[in-house]
Parts: structure tokens; C-alpha cells; sequence
């Protein structure tokens, strides 16, 4: 199956609001809770954001 750049701009959309949070300060914990994820998988996915914020 080939996916569409529509399919994909949810995720596209997710992954630049939860790293718009953690670049504002939103505490990692909120974020994953936001994102219905847990906090290690947000530190993996995302320590590149972390370490630039």
C-alpha cells in the first residue's frame, strides 16, 4: 500500500505539537500524557528536541 502525504499529516501534525510543547517548557510528563504515550518513549522519540530546549 502507498501512503499519501494526506495520510502521513496527522503524524507530521502530532509530532510538531508535542515538539512545540516540550520546546516551551511543557514538563516531558504532561507531554507524554498529552500524547497518550509514556514518558521513556517521549524521551526516546524526542531527545533531540530536549536537547536543543
Amino acid at each position: 500500500m502507498i501512503r499519501t502525504h494526506a495520510q502521513e499529516r496527522p503524524y507530521d501534525l502530532r509530532h510538531a505539537g508535542i515538539s512545540f510543547w516540550l520546546h516551551s517548557g511543557v514538563d516531558p510528563a504532561e507531554c507524554a500524557r498529552r500524547a497518550s504515550q509514556s514518558v521513556e518513549v517521549l524521551f526516546r522519540v524526542y531527545v533531540k528536541v530536549l536537547a536543543h530546549s
